[in-house]
């Protein structure tokens, strides 16, 4: 598919997290390339200060999904997260876990309705202290009753107070997925461990889609921002893999303690992250 998307003029691009300065992170030609203002703008160049605003990680998520003009990545699919030039072939975004949340007041805000867009919430660069960045986690939330998600005619009553979250992981340019027989970099944990806690003791592919929705051809021109939003995260944040090992390890010690059930990952790192900062 084509990237034609439907531009929401009347929607503020502006958000309380830290900002990502997308176009310091790309290469000197496609900046030199953004269209003048000295004219009127084409719907080409509409899109592209879209996509521009909606920051880097938007473009990684929804660049897999819809194409891009060729030119604004020098030819790849999709920039690069992070300082590398981008690549003919890029690592691609797994969606690991997708649940359901009702009554979070929260979530609701951010998207309010069934017609509201998907909000991405939370990026976590993942980073060894020698290594450095190592993993991207991306968490964002939509509507169940959104049209394009729903597969129903009609939406379901009983699901408007319901916010569904989706978590992906995309693993940095030369760090292999599976990398358990080898020592872990300076903080003394592999990625593959950390990804083990991530899906609770599952393997990543076993559990990974292709989409927030399951399917791989499932998230389209007419459904994407009901899916992504249009808009950077909510915040970005950096924390070292054995931090982030050890708050999830913990939030499930203390259910096992209660009795209760392993929380989602997802809504434990939120609950660090992002809820618990506002």
């Amino acid at each position: 598919l084509t990237f034609f998307i439907m531009l929401h003029t009347d929607h503020s691009v502006q958000y309380d997290g830290q900002s990502e300065k997308a176009q310091s992170d790309y290469p000197h030609e496609l900046r030199q390339s953004h269209p003048s203002n000295s004219r009127p703008r084409s719907s080409k160049e509409k899109a592209y200060d879209h996509a521009m605003r909606a920051g880097i990680l938007w473009q990684t998520l929804v660049g897999e999904h819809v194409r891009f003009p060729k030119e604004w990545w020098g030819g790849a699919r999709t920039p690069s997260l992070g300082k590398a030039h981008a690549s003919t072939n890029p690592s691609k975004w797994w969606y690991i876990s997708r649940h359901r949340v009702r009554g979070n007041e929260m979530l609701n805000s951010w998207v309010s309705n069934r017609t509201s867009a998907g909000q991405n919430l939370l990026h976590i660069v993942v980073s060894d202290s020698l290594m450095g960045p190592v993993q991207d986690i991306a968490i964002g939330c939509f509507h169940p009753n959104a049209k394009g998600i729903r597969r129903t005619t009609k939406a379901i009553a009983d699901d408007e107070n319901v916010r569904e979250i989706w978590m992906a992981i995309r693993m940095r340019e030369g760090v292999p997925m599976r990398d358990s027989h080898r020592p872990g970099g300076h903080d003394g944990l592999s990625v593959s461990l950390l990804n083990t806690a991530l899906t609770l003791g599952h393997g990543i592919e076993d559990v990974g889609q292709p989409s927030p929705l399951g399917e791989k051809y499932s998230v389209t021109n007419e459904n994407m921002r009901a899916v992504f939003g249009d808009k950077p995260p909510i915040s970005t944040v950096d924390v070292p893999t054995s931090t982030l090992y050890k708050i999830i390890i913990d939030a499930v010690e203390e259910a096992r303690f209660r009795g209760q059930a392993a929380p989602y990952p997802a809504r434990t790192i939120l609950q660090e992250f992002l809820f618990s900062k506002r």
